[in-house]
């Protein structure tokens, strides 16, 4: 039997750069492209703080946002502040709409967005989240993109 990682079985890309004021200046997550990959879930870390956003999905014709639209798809939340932490499964999801979620305040939280293919326009691949600073106040955070469902060996994050 093959030693396998879970490394893998997944690509994994930082989608917004750790910092100690996440929303500030409404940024919007690194583009990520799932013609390749069947899904992609998005962690995204929030201390707590009184600082909350609305974050929203969008899919795209091209990298540079080109025909940037919001689409529907799910998130869950875990409470890190509990003790012991909740599991991260597929039960549970939220429904996203297109106007977005907003994130608690005053919890520490991760919260797993998850964008599959087919919640997306057969041309609009790339995918992003935009986030719009809901209460001005600063949120220690970042985000990383989980790409799964590597459609070719090769888009694999690690190769044997």
């Amino acid at each position: 039997m093959k030693d396998e990682r879970l490394l893998d079985n997944f690509k994994l890309v930082s989608a917004l750069a750790p910092s100690a004021d996440a929303y500030n200046g409404d940024p919007d997550s690194d583009v990520v492209n799932l013609a390749k990959y069947s899904h992609v879930t998005f962690l995204l870390f929030a201390v707590a703080t009184t600082g909350e956003a609305t974050v929203i999905v969008k899919e795209a014709s091209a990298a540079d946002k080109t025909g940037a639209a919001a689409i529907a798809a799910r998130y869950k939340k875990l409470d890190v502040s509990n003790s012991p932490v909740d599991a991260l499964d597929s039960s549970d999801y939220t429904a996203i709409a297109t106007t977005g979620f907003v994130t608690g305040n005053s919890e520490t939280a991760i919260y797993a967005v998850e964008v599959r293919d087919t919640d997306t326009s057969n041309s609009k691949p790339y995918v992003f989240l935009d986030f719009t600073e809901d209460v001005d106040a600063a949120v220690i955070g970042g985000c990383i993109a989980v790409l799964g469902g590597a459609r070719f060996k090769g888009n694999r994050f690690h190769q044997q």
